[in-house]
């Protein structure tokens, strides 16, 4: 019988460990079976809401058709205002909020949340967060933008990575960021009306270039592998407009009207199209390069009503 016992024993083992084995290494990625297993080897679509009234705060997962699939976290209840996404890992990632200040690690499975970074001196109007490498995020703060490397702040005393004024560049109330082919850095200047260009391939970030947005209060900004940036304009004159990604001539809008209405956020899909999350009229609609909208209704639900930030994650 016990010879019976052990023989069973060492069955399930093996069983397990064969299990294991295939899990987390069996094919050319490290974690290319194990994204399969969970079901992010087709790619999704995280969206934050901060609706302030009846006060969602949540952070929910699509497919890359628009399809609800899960509330991965719900904040409601800690007051927090939702504003940047950036991958951390292909399990985690990053979550900037304001009130409290700070950038949270989010788990994509299980929603748990934890700090990733905070300091005394990060402590302005926090919006979007951008991944510029591993352990290395930039996330604007008011009028400049912060730097953590490791979740510390760089550098730890003084002022932030790129101050208000930095050469030739001005930022007046920054809200959107993307990093270009070259590594460098654009920045949506919301109140002066300007998209910004800084090296920062250093320990000092250094301005590019400064150019008229063309419309008014520019949010949303995405790099596009075309070459080119895109972002949107509110304040009267809700366009999406396209620019070289190294801003080497001005903007040229490629879509407006009623399809576009106060764009808060953006995001680009494999296929080549952007997402535009509409705040006045709460649905997030998908379009091409060229302005054409593909699906007006792309996404509309209730999780839709007060959109901060989409994080596109590509199949695995």
């Amino acid at each position: 019988m016990k010879r019976q016992y052990l023989y069973v024993s060492t069955v399930i083992s093996a069983l397990w460990a064969s299990l294991y084995l295939l899990l987390v290494g069996c094919s050319a990625g490290g974690d290319s079976f194990y994204m399969a297993a969970l079901g992010l080897n087709e790619g999704r679509i995280l969206v934050a809401n901060s609706v302030t009234n009846p006060g969602s705060k949540t952070i929910v997962m699509y497919d890359l058709s628009g399809r609800f699939i899960s509330v991965v976290a719900d904040r409601t209840s800690f007051g927090e205002n939702l504003r940047g996404l950036a991958l951390f890992d292909p399990y985690n990632f990053i979550l900037s909020t304001d009130t409290p200040d700070e950038l949270k690690k989010v788990n994509i499975f299980n929603g748990h949340v934890s700090s990733y970074a905070s300091n005394a001196l990060f402590t302005g109007n926090i919006y979007d967060t951008i991944r510029q490498s591993a352990g290395v995020y930039l996330t604007v703060e008011s009028n400049t933008i912060e730097k953590f490397i490791n979740g510390q702040r760089t550098p730890s005393v003084g002022n932030p990575y790129i101050n208000t004024t930095t050469g030739g560049c001005t930022i007046s109330a920054a809200r959107g960021l993307a990093i270009n082919s070259a590594g460098e850095l654009l920045v949506s200047s919301f109140t002066n009306n300007l998209i910004l260009r800084y090296d920062i391939s250093t320990s000092t970030a250094s301005c590019l270039t400064s150019i008229s947005a063309t419309g008014t209060q520019p949010v949303p900004i995405v790099i596009h592998p075309d070459g080119n940036a895109y972002f949107g304009t509110q304040g009267g004159t809700d366009t999406i407009y396209s620019i070289p990604e190294n801003l080497s001539s001005g903007a040229t809008a490629i879509l407006s009207g009623a399809e576009i209405n106060n764009p808060v956020a953006m995001a680009v899909l494999p296929n080549g199209n952007l997402l535009i999350a509409n705040d006045g009229t709460d649905v997030i609609i998908e379009i091409t390069t060229a302005g054409v909208v593909v699906n007006s209704n792309f996404i509309k639900d209730a999780f839709v009503g007060t959109v901060s930030a989409m994080l596109v994650i590509p199949p695995q």
